[in-house]
């Protein structure tokens, strides 16, 4: 039976080797689910199932990462641990963002942000804001999704301090900024946030991250039609994600490299990376990538008359589409959920700001009556005497 001490120890390794080594990570996790039979203290249990949901979300695995956040938002909304509680609620909603389920996405990352409120913590917030911020973007939201954007970067770039885990959402938000720009054709303004997103990332030392930035890169300037350096990007984001085993990556950055040697006419490398993509998408069930994949090898295969490739990718495309966009209707009303509910949370939060400086007015005068009575005590004093 392991020792309490030795599984908070294993506990707070979590995070840093989710950023750098993966590999590791996953040893220690297995380690923590085996010591989570023995565990007795509720909060240490809890505390442990987030962190192992955290690991299965870095992984991709985001049906399995649910399963921990939400045993462990159970045990902590039991304990009223509203700390941790909001944590696990914004982690919940960035996963249900992922699986493309905006209204639970929306109901957790609104959960949070009362939560944020409540306990004054800006940090959560940002990340909170980042949320609905990708939310908008999914719904081609631009104006609304950089706006968010931006307010959560000047608020984790207000701290006079900034941890690891700041740099990570520093360069996290930079580069979802040049997502946003390169969506709405704006490619230097992109490149600017993208090379700043890298910049950071050096410094915070995540590999995941650094791999997802070079990528990026490498996408832009494929659009930019930059294919020597959009290829020298795209090996340095594969070399890293090989390294570290980030499949749902790796299968990103295959489609990209097969999309260049295309439209360079190399038939050969194109195939060779369309396949690999296909195989990696299929075994993380990465399906946006995956539909994607299916439709663009289906197409070589034409081109190069392989029909009988071509028709079978075709198909399964088509039946992979039609499963993921029979709820198209779904984002549009999520559009216009998310509007009023952010609103509303909005407006909230000014009435809370306006009454903390009512009440801070108030606290001053009372602060400067006090002082002005004990001066006219201390004369009363004096004349007695």
């Amino acid at each position: 039976m392991m020792k309490i001490a030795e599984i908070k120890k294993y506990i707070g390794l979590i995070d840093e080797l989710i950023a750098k080594d993966l590999i590791k990570a996953k040893e220690v996790v297995d380690i923590l689910i085996n010591a989570s039979k023995d565990v007795k203290d509720e909060e240490l249990l809890s505390k442990l199932f987030f962190k192992v949901g955290k690991f299965f979300s870095s992984k991709n695995d985001y049906d399995t990462a649910l399963e921990y956040y939400n045993t462990s938002s159970k045990i902590f909304k039991k304990l009223d641990n509203k700390e941790y509680l909001e944590k696990v609620y914004s982690n919940i909603g960035n996963v249900n963002y992922y699986l493309g389920n905006y209204d639970l996405s929306i109901e957790y990352t609104l959960k949070s942000i009362d939560l944020d409120m409540e306990l004054g913590n800006t940090r959560s917030l940002a990340v909170s804001y980042n949320t609905i911020a990708a939310i908008y973007f999914s719904l081609s939201n631009y104006d609304q999704s950089l706006e968010y954007y931006f307010k959560a970067l000047e608020i984790v770039k207000s701290f006079s301090k900034k941890s690891d885990k700041d740099l990570d959402t520093i360069a996290m938000l930079n580069s979802n900024i040049g997502a946003v720009y390169v969506r709405i054709a704006k490619y230097e303004m992109a490149l600017t946030y993208l090379k700043e997103s890298i910049t950071v990332r050096i410094l915070s030392g995540n590999k995941y991250g650094k791999a997802q930035s070079f990528h990026n890169i490498a996408s832009l300037y494929f659009k930019m039609k930059n294919y020597s350096k959009s290829l020298k990007y795209y090996e340095k984001s594969v070399a890293i994600k090989e390294e570290i085993e980030d499949s749902r990556g790796l299968a990103a950055s295959y489609v990209g490299m097969a999309e260049l040697y295309h439209k360079q006419g190399n038939s050969l490398n194109t195939e060779f990376y369309l396949k690999k993509a296909v195989v990696i998408a299929e075994v993380s069930q990465n399906l946006s990538v995956l539909i994607d994949v299916y439709k663009k090898i289906s197409i070589f295969y034409e081109e190069v008359h392989y029909f009988k490739e071509a028709l079978m990718y075709f198909k399964k495309y088509f039946e992979l589409n039609n499963k993921i966009n029979d709820n198209g209707g779904d984002k549009q009303i999520a559009d216009i959920k998310i509007k009023y509910e952010i609103l509303e949370k909005e407006r909230d939060a000014e009435i809370y700001r306006l009454r903390n400086i009512i009440l801070k007015e108030a606290e001053d005068k009372i602060e400067k009556l006090s002082k002005e009575i004990e001066v006219l005590k201390k004369k009363c004093r004096d004349n007695n005497a």
